[in-house]
């Protein structure tokens, strides 16, 4: 199960990467209710495909639990950020996943976390994964 999570994450990877417009995003420190009100902190420069990027502003926006709100408000939130970036809701979600996958696998299973102690981060890689592949 595992082994087919991380290689339809690298799948989805490269399909956004290949349908994502080329922009610079600025990254700046989110805090609570920051997309949502316009507020910034401190931006900085992305380099790089900054298509990736959001999803980990996603995850801050909803306090690194996608179950936290209903499917709709994060699905209409998605939408919006996507429409005023330029990038379809469709490749945002991939992405989303595609971040819970990485930090579960990557950073906290990598770094010797348990299963049990990553029941959060499996939630939302479930989540996310529902997001993105049956909308």
């Amino acid at each position: 199960m595992a082994l087919f999570k991380v290689s339809n994450a690298n799948a989805t990877i490269e399909e956004a990467r290949l349908k994502s417009p080329p922009r610079q995003l600025w990254k700046s420190y989110w805090y609570e209710g920051g997309i949502r009100q316009g507020t910034t902190k401190d931006p900085k420069g992305v380099i790089g495909d900054p298509v990736f990027d959001l999803s980990r502003f996603i995850l801050d926006e909803f306090r690194d639990d996608l179950t936290s709100e209903p499917k709709d408000v994060v699905i209409d939130f998605v939408q919006k950020l996507g429409d005023g970036v330029g990038i379809p809701c469709e490749i945002l979600l991939r992405c989303l996943y595609i971040e819970t996958v990485i930090w579960l696998f990557r950073e906290e299973l990598a770094n010797g976390e348990s299963i049990e102690e990553c029941q959060q981060l499996i939630t939302n890689m479930k989540v996310a994964y529902e997001f993105a592949h049956n909308r």
